[in-house]
């Protein structure tokens, strides 16, 4: 992953200044010229949707920030690819925007859309799309990479901003089924962050304070309510944090019972069970038992690189690590 000379890093201190620099780039843009100009490039009515483009970016503008720990990334990203959080599980908020350390590497995605850090939602803005006729809610994604930004929509933009948008659209590319196949991905990411957020045996969420060498302007200072920044992160778990039986998890040592020592720390994945319940424990109900990161805090994390279908009959890998 190329990235640019820029003033703006992908870090929990400015994702202020990144929010504040995409929305004010995207009111800017918002113009009837730059309407006719996109739709060069992507081939949609823009123009017919500027309006509601321009409210979106408002809404963006007030939306409550989240910034994921490379770790964090890693468990949920695993988890949207395997089996994802229950469908029912609800964003925290109609509008969004959130970080992830590191940013998230998709292989065999084209340059410019390949290397995500930032990803808002709206879900407000909804569209359908597909035989199915899913209901889909607004997901769009941004890189600070080389290739992003020339991206030709963006390129020899002398005031873009560090992080653009980078999607399917922006590239017109047709072998996505439309952005469907996108969107359903970056759902389940955003999922499985905020279905496991509620979990605080799995993962430890708080706000961000800021650090005498973060050196942000005062008005974006994550200190300040307007301005407030929530860190998810993975906790430290030396055995299953919700008492699930050893047999389900292969990493059982037979040591008589002593914890294994392990050099590394690793995922557990989740899975569904029929949980008893009620009188004598007779009933059962379908119970999402959500994974988590086993292992010492102060070990590496190992993912193995698993295979994420973005690009139909392409299949995309997702290099996670």
């Amino acid at each position: 992953m190329s990235k640019r000379k820029q003033g703006l890093r992908l870090c929990a201190a400015h994702m202020p200044l990144i929010r504040h620099s995409i929305t004010g780039f995207g009111l800017k843009q918002s113009t009837v010229a730059d309407a006719l100009a996109a739709e060069r490039f992507i081939g949609t009515d823009m123009l017919g949707r500027m309006n509601g483009v321009r409210a979106a970016y408002e809404r963006l503008a007030q939306a409550p920030m989240y910034f994921v720990s490379h770790d964090m990334t890693l468990l949920a990203v695993d988890t949207a690819l395997h089996g994802g959080a229950p469908s029912e599980t609800r964003l925290p908020s109609q509008t969004g925007i959130v970080g992830f350390e590191g940013g998230i590497h998709l292989d065999g995605m084209p340059e410019g859309i390949a290397d995500i850090g930032i990803v808002c939602w709206d879900n407000q803005d909804k569209w359908s799309r597909g035989e199915d006729g899913r209901i889909y809610f607004d997901i769009n994604t941004y890189s600070n990479t080389r290739a992003a930004h020339n991206i030709p929509l963006w390129k020899g933009l002398a005031d873009a901003p560090d992080f653009v948008e980078a999607t399917p659209g922006v590239l017109d590319i047709n072998d996505v089924q439309g952005g469907a196949d996108w969107c359903v991905f970056w759902e389940g990411v955003l999922r499985a962050v905020f279905a496991l957020a509620n979990i605080p045996t799995v993962t430890h969420t708080r706000d961000y304070r800021t650090k005498p060498l973060d050196r942000v302007p005062r008005k974006y200072d994550p200190d300040l309510p307007s301005n407030r920044v929530r860190l998810v992160d993975v906790r430290e778990n030396l055995d299953a944090p919700d008492g699930r039986e050893r047999e389900n998890i292969d990493d059982s040592s037979g040591n008589d019972g002593k914890r294994r020592e392990y050099s590394y720390r690793f995922i557990v994945r989740g899975f569904y069970r029929n949980q008893p319940y009620g009188p004598e424990r007779k009933l059962r109900r379908r119970q999402w038992i959500p994974p988590f990161v086993k292992g010492p805090a102060d070990k590496p994390l190992r993912v193995k690189d698993t295979v994420n279908v973005l690009r139909g009959a392409t299949g995309a890998k997702e290099s996670q690590a």
